[in-house]
């Protein structure tokens, strides 16, 4: 009767163990599910963030690029202008003249 108490109490107590390790299995379950979750958030903040940033960086290309075409444009116009003048000198002329006009048989 002893053996029989015996197994029935360590039964028991084998029983209690297994309980108490499935709660802490679902315990440590629960929490990595919610660090999960946080870590998602996380992910999908970044993910948010860049997104603002990359646009930021695509304006500041496009004005940028505004900014090259119009100092393009203006290093084009700086230089027709030396080449007119530069021209002019050459010829003997003041910048911003006119040549002589040409009568028929020079």
């Amino acid at each position: 009767m002893k053996t029989a108490l015996t197994l029935e109490l360590t039964s028991e107590a084998h029983i209690k163990a297994e309980k108490e390790a499935a709660e802490r299995e679902r315990q440590r379950a629960a929490d990595l599910g919610a660090a999960l979750r946080k870590a998602n958030r996380q992910v999908a903040e970044l993910r948010e963030r860049h997104a603002v940033a990359l646009a930021d960086l695509e304006e500041r290309l496009c004005a940028c690029e505004a900014a090259q075409q119009t100092a393009v444009g203006c290093l084009s116009e700086a230089m027709r202008i030396a080449t007119d003048r530069t021209t002019a000198l050459m010829a003997g002329r003041r910048p911003g003249t006119q040549p002589p006009k040409r009568r028929p048989g020079q």
